[in-house]
């Protein structure tokens, strides 16, 4: 997880080359939601199943949309990736979720969050770029972006944080 959290394309590619890489992203997601239930639910039972649900979800979705965008739409002649390499290198890209606990801090516990999310965002890149072999930065970012946005518009109606003109006139 050190080396998924440190960007390296190296650490990426020895992930999406392991036959293990998915059940270890997984367990890798999970430990990051348990971070992030305790982090921003408290302890209870209910957040700590509310965090795993939403961390497995969340992987699943945003590998299978890099999938999907990174072998069809945004596709390079000489790129490529099975949903296993996806589903390993989208799961240990969260990996810098276990600082969340950061958020505790006073003072600075929303731009830590905030920095965090960027972080992981950023590793998505990293990862997507390794596992297709994009040659460009951009052509990831781009991948990673047309699916992260969407994915996040979905989780926020479903948790009922985006109210879209449900104004009474």
């Amino acid at each position: 997880m050190f080396g998924a959290a440190m960007l390296s394309r190296q650490v990426y590619e020895q992930i999406r080359d392991d036959p293990r890489g998915p059940f270890q992203a997984g367990l890798a997601v999970l430990l990051v939601s348990l971070v992030a239930a305790f982090t921003a639910f408290g302890d209870g039972p209910a957040a700590i199943g509310v965090s795993l649900f939403i961390g497995i979800a969340f992987w699943l979705m945003l590998s299978m949309g890099i999938h999907f965008i990174g072998t069809g739409l945004l596709r390079e002649p000489t790129s490529g990736a099975t949903v296993r390499e996806v589903l390993a290198v989208i799961g240990f890209a969260q990996s810098p979720g276990v600082l969340l606990f950061l958020a505790l801090l006073p003072g600075i516990g929303t731009g830590a969050a905030f920095a965090i999310g960027l972080w992981q965002l950023w590793a998505a890149v990293g990862a997507t770029q390794a596992t297709f072999g994009f040659r460009r930065p951009f052509r990831a970012a781009s991948v990673v972006f047309l699916v992260w946005l969407p994915v996040q518009v979905i989780f926020a109606l479903a948790a009922g944080q985006l109210d879209l003109g449900s104004t009474a006139a």
